[in-house]
């Protein structure tokens, strides 16, 4: 991978959680030192991390940096999803629909990037009210596009308050999809 790796954080739409889980990355990577953060919001995910990540990490000073992109998993974020060294990660509500959008956005990184188009990203659905059916659609999004999708991220009422992502208040079920997530990147990573 050419240029200076970095986890690309983008949402099919606004609210699906993209800062949450740009923030819960940013916390997953820390244990091995701060990631430096870039945030399209001025400062919606330094608000998500908690004072002692959001302390100890110097922008630009990690090997690794983290980019909330937020809702731009399409168009002008095409960009920074296909620039050299990007490990994109596509968030969606884990619906259908939100599966839909999921594959419009890799299929138009695709079509608008060619080769260039990174051949490794991962989708994160976000569990939402009610029960979805998506297990096909995930499928589909794996053996199309290569896509990997290493858990849905469980409802947590310790995410929905907004305020810090503190990793002790957490769902165990929500803690294994996010060292999930970390486990597929630092095997990209290297």
């Amino acid at each position: 991978m050419s240029g200076a790796p970095r986890i690309v954080v983008a949402g099919t739409a606004g609210g699906v959680g993209t800062t949450t889980v740009a923030a819960l990355l940013v916390s997953e990577f820390a244990l091995g030192g701060a990631p430096a953060i870039l945030d399209h919001s001025d400062g919606a995910l330094a608000e998500r991390l908690p004072a002692t990540v959001r302390d100890a990490r110097g922008l630009g000073a990690g090997a690794l940096a983290i980019h909330d992109l937020g809702a731009f998993a399409s168009g002008e974020g095409a960009a920074a999803l296909v620039a050299p060294g990007a490990i994109p990660v596509i968030v969606t509500a884990a619906t259908p629909l939100g599966c839909a959008l999921a594959e419009r956005a890799i299929a138009g990184l695709r079509t608008a990037a060619g080769d260039a188009a990174p051949r490794r990203l991962f989708v994160v659905p976000v569990a939402v009210h009610g029960r979805h059916d998506i297990g096909a659609a995930l499928k589909q999004l794996s053996a199309t596009h290569g896509a990997r999708i290493p858990a849905v991220l469980p409802r947590d009422h310790s995410l929905a308050a907004g305020g810090p992502v503190i990793g002790a208040r957490l769902d165990a079920s929500t803690a294994r999809a996010i060292s999930a997530l970390g486990t597929g990147l630092r095997a990209l990573l290297g």
